[in-house]
């Protein structure tokens, strides 16, 4: 089953903020995680109402929750590593 991947307004934004370069990989990303959203590569973070889960790609981590009964990844944000952990 594949699901469906739907940004927030802060993600999207991000997203087209950043080189194009990045963006497609990014997008890549995305595209692998509508396949299969628990990859090994996936983290659930601790703490976390609802479950929420992080994805590295290069110096950038996204950020979403998975819906499982309606099949949709909703991507929260996606930021730089080095800001990802900033208040």
């Amino acid at each position: 089953m594949r699901y469906k991947v739907e940004l927030r307004p802060k993600a999207t934004k991000f997203l087209n903020s950043i080189q194009k370069a990045d963006k497609e990989k990014i997008e890549k990303k995305l595209e692998e995680l509508s396949l299969n959203p628990r990859n090994e590569h996936v983290i659930k973070l601790s703490g976390m109402s609802p479950d929420q889960y992080r994805a590295r790609q290069g110096d950038y981590k996204i950020l979403f929750t998975i819906e499982d009964e309606k099949l949709i990844v909703e991507v929260i944000d996606i930021k730089n590593r080095q800001d990802a952990y900033k208040k």
